[in-house]
């Protein structure tokens, strides 16, 4: 994904510059990517910079009018209502947009950091103060990995980008292993590869002259947990007021389309929507054959609204290009995204083709409902090597304290942050994301909410059935409508659910033994019957079916079976029950079909770079 990128150091000279050529090249990925570079060499820096062309972060950096403060932002910065420095990202782009965060920081100096709104990165340059800040929005949903050498500090947006110059650390962490393993990610500033972390949530780091470093926040979560709760009523008059206000921002652009589902997140926003009809082009994600609910309740909302809608399917290139897409998918997301989420990567590019802002309602259920699916992974410990069991287990233990603790603490800086970040890669490496659910002030407020409200549905069905009462009528996936809460409404829940949980059984959670019955006839009716009204990513049976070849020649292959960190005797046996006898070990095959593509794209695939292939890179 674009980002920013770096060199801290006293060494100076063409090393630093050579380092920050490669890092960039390592970036540098898709057409409509933009890129350059400034140095500072009286504080030591050479930075860099990625962006989408047009999007809020291209045409960096941003100079003040004395050319002595140089800013690099990677994100979106909407305005929180008390910085004064506009109404949201808006239909600026680039640096035009952008400058107002230099005049943020003039008129506000350091507090400035805690003004921003949005998810973002940077790297702010004052000579005046000859200091160089490193920061993350208070979230820590952009990340920043580093690495601290003896002699300099690399930073940048994609781990990969260190890995390009740091060949040392092309290894495995093992405890981020064991975390990865454990709990389908990394937790807190830990990351997959040895010597490499992540910034943490809110920081606020700075270095004089290329000296030691400062590492501070601007902001910590404890502040909002010891706001006072409200009553229920006065929150609901406070969060249709603050909803209101927020929308807008987010709607802000001048080629923006809406991902809509079948959920009440992105019907909220419908509800509420700022847009004429016919202006806002949505659209919903399906697989190759049946409609999913999804689309066509999404169907019926925009219908209502009045805007256009379209599915984006899943067609017969998916299925032929995949090992190319695993691949890609590993490499743009550092390996934070498992090889059987590829069709992400794949929706992703064409939504692009629609508009290159896509809004969503990401993120609703965890911070408007007290919803949690972090979880311990379901994979069998035996794929891996005993050393590393221990490990996963020490991660499966570490994640029950995460777990501990504010609810709203854990989702929104901890669970969204660490377990959401491998998807977002792929989204934003494609085009720009947004959600208004991770607003400062929404998520503030929704600190204030009492404990009845965040345990379930009741602020979004209330305003929903408030702005429209015709979106309120309409049944979500679950069978959710309206207010409520009768006999007739219970049972359609229960129906919609069942068919949820049936998806979700038939194609990840059913042993073996049902898997082989269900594939025979008269059983095999069955899945023609009931499956995909839910979920269209059947990957235990594409594991099976379209990509048995793939998955044999990756997993049987002699450089697969001699890692150190598998247990061979198990990747032949699940390998061989998978594609042969129908078994079901799609969430053994899944890991390890994405571990070996971490070790061959980022572990083994870094050829040298020439200076006249990097030249263009840095010509800016």
């Amino acid at each position: 994904m674009p980002g920013i990128l770096g060199v801290i150091s006293n060494r100076g000279g063409l090393s630093n510059e050579e380092d920050l050529r490669c890092m960039m090249a390592s970036m540098h990925r898709e057409d409509f990517y933009e890129h350059g570079v400034y140095g500072g060499d009286r504080l030591g820096v050479q930075l860099g910079w990625v962006s989408q062309k047009g999007s809020y972060s291209a045409g960096m950096p941003v100079v003040n009018g004395t050319k002595d403060v140089v800013l690099l932002f990677d994100g979106e910065h909407f305005s929180d209502g008390e910085s004064g420095s506009g109404n949201g990202a808006g239909k600026s782009s680039g640096a035009a947009g952008a400058s107002r965060l230099m005049d943020l920081y003039e008129q506000k100096g350091e507090k400035f950091f805690e003004l921003l709104n949005g998810w973002f990165a940077g790297v702010l340059v004052d000579f005046r103060k000859n200091q160089v800040f490193l920061f993350n929005d208070r979230f820590g949903m952009r990340k920043v990995y580093y690495h601290e050498g003896d002699e300099s500090f690399l930073f940048a947006s994609e781990a990969k980008a260190l890995l390009a110059v740091r060949p040392e650390l092309r290894e495995f962490d093992q405890v981020g292993l064991g975390q990865y393993l454990g709990c389908c990610c990394t937790l807190g500033e830990r990351t997959l590869f040895k010597g490499i972390s992540r910034l943490p949530a809110g920081a606020r780091w700075s270095w004089s002259n290329a000296g030691s470093v400062s590492k501070k926040s601007y902001f910590e979560p404890k502040s909002w947990e010891q706001l006072p709760s409200l009553d229920p009523g006065t929150f609901y008059e406070r969060f249709d007021d603050t909803f209101a206000k927020v929308l807008p921002r987010y709607f802000a652009a001048d080629q923006l389309a809406m991902s809509l589902t079948a959920g009440l997140d992105t019907r909220l926003l419908m509800a509420c929507l700022p847009s004429e009809p016919g202006t806002l082009p949505c659209f919903t994600f399906g697989g190759p054959s049946r409609e999913t609910l999804d689309i066509r309740r999404a169907r019926e909302v925009a219908n209502v609204c009045g805007q256009p809608h379209q599915v984006i399917r899943l067609q017969e290139d998916f299925f032929r290009g995949f090992p190319e897409l695993a691949a890609d998918t590993i490499r743009i997301s550092d390996g934070a995204l498992d090889v059987c989420c590829s069709h992400d990567l794949y929706f992703n590019r064409l939504a692009r083709q629609i508009a290159p802002v896509r809004m969503t309602g990401k993120f609703g259920s965890e911070i408007v409902r007290d919803r949690s699916m972090f979880k311990p992974s379901l994979l069998r410990h035996e794929l891996v090597s005993h050393d590393l069991r221990g490990y996963v287990a020490g991660a499966v233990s570490e994640l029950d304290e995460v777990r501990r603790g504010h609810p709203l603490t854990m989702s929104a800086f901890k669970e969204l942050p660490w377990n959401e970040h491998g998807k977002l890669s792929i989204e934003q490496s494609q085009l720009t994301l947004r959600t208004p659910y991770m607003d400062n002030e929404l998520v503030r407020l929704f600190y204030q909410a009492p404990a009845e409200v965040r345990s379930g549905n009741h602020a979004q069905l209330r305003l929903i059935q408030r702005r429209s009462p015709a979106l309120a009528k309409i049944l979500t996936n679950r069978g959710t409508a309206g207010v409520s809460n009768s006999f007739v409404s219970r049972c359609s829940q229960l129906f919609y659910y069942s068919l949820l949980k049936a998806d979700y059984i038939y194609l990840y959670g059913m042993p073996s033994w049902m898997t082989r019955l269900t594939s025979r006839p008269p059983f095999s009716v069955f899945e023609k019957l009931f499956l995909g009204h839910q979920k269209f990513e059947h990957y235990r049976l594409w594991l099976k079916n379209q990509f048995a070849s793939y998955v044999r020649e990756m997993l049987l292959d002699s450089r697969t079976l001699g890692r150190s960190f598998f247990n061979r005797r198990f990747i032949e046996q699940i390998v061989e029950g998978h594609t042969v006898r129908g078994d079901n070990y799609f969430y053994e095959i899944n890991k390890a079909l994405t571990l070996e593509l971490i070790c061959r794209q980022l572990f083994e695939s870094y050829p040298q770079v020439s200076a006249r292939r990097l030249e263009p890179l840095i010509a800016s």
